[in-house]
């Protein structure tokens, strides 16, 4: 078991592009970064948003974004302790409809974020916001794939192809909230509330196993699916069979 120092629900896991490290957001508002070789902490921030963090997106091997139930975005740099940049929704008023449960950078002059009524944000470099309003019923989870987004509400996935601007919605066998995704330079990965997982290629389903706890977050690199549980317990799974390997 892995010592951490939050206080409350792990919301997010995410490793970093060289897998060198790897960094939790918790419901205490703060966030951790691990070295990925001892998992000892490389860096605590404790205050790093005024209310609960849901998400955590490495922009490279040193940076990181981050969304929270305060309705804001923020950019990290590792060699500084406080954020580098602070991205609002337009109405800078906070509204609990507006909390952003997900984020990600697909593109190198665009940041894009999701909020509890369904909308989809977009800020450029400069910081000008621009929305997407309630497309879909509730968005729960949101990657960003090989140059294209991914996105899930209830139980169903969609995939935003950004070339033709068009949504598809995904078949998959996921009958409960779809909870989590994530993704590797390889595959895409979905967990639902029933303890699905499903590891997804080319937009179809190559493996699924039904996990033994529910998944709060999930995260995957090039050998590895990790899985933290409801209960904050981490789960090591291989990338491609899914099968368990601590």
């Amino acid at each position: 078991m892995i010592k951490h120092p939050h206080d409350g629900f792990i919301n997010q896991l995410s490793a970093s592009p060289d897998g060198s490290k790897w960094a939790t957001v918790c419901a205490d508002k703060s966030i951790c970064v691990f070295n990925a070789e001892d998992d000892s902490v490389l860096k605590h921030y404790t205050k790093a948003h005024a209310m609960g963090i849901y998400d955590l997106w490495w922009l490279d091997d040193n940076s990181f974004m981050t969304c929270s139930a305060d309705n804001n975005v923020k950019v990290w740099q590792l060699d500084q302790d406080a954020a580098v940049k602070e991205l609002t929704q337009a109405d800078a008023k906070r509204d609990v409809c507006r909390q952003l449960l997900a984020c990600a950078k697909i593109h190198d002059d665009q940041f894009f974020a999701i909020n509890l009524q369904g909308d989809l944000c977009f800020w450029s470099k400069d910081g000008e916001f621009s929305s997407v309003r309630r497309h879909c019923d509730y968005i729960q989870s949101l990657i960003g794939f090989n140059g294209d987004m991914y996105f899930s509400s209830t139980n169903k996935v969609f995939h935003i192809n950004s070339a033709e601007n068009q949504i598809d919605r995904l078949e998959s066998s996921f009958k409960n909230n779809v909870k989590a995704l994530a993704c590797n330079g390889h595959s895409w990965y979905g967990t639902d509330l029933d303890k699905l997982l499903v590891r997804f290629e080319n937009d179809k389903e190559a493996c699924k196993i039904t996990l033994s706890k529910v998944a709060m977050c999930v995260c995957a690199d090039d050998a590895h699916v990790f899985v933290v549980t409801m209960q904050s317990e981490l789960l090591v799974l291989d990338a491609k069979d899914l099968s368990v390997k601590t």
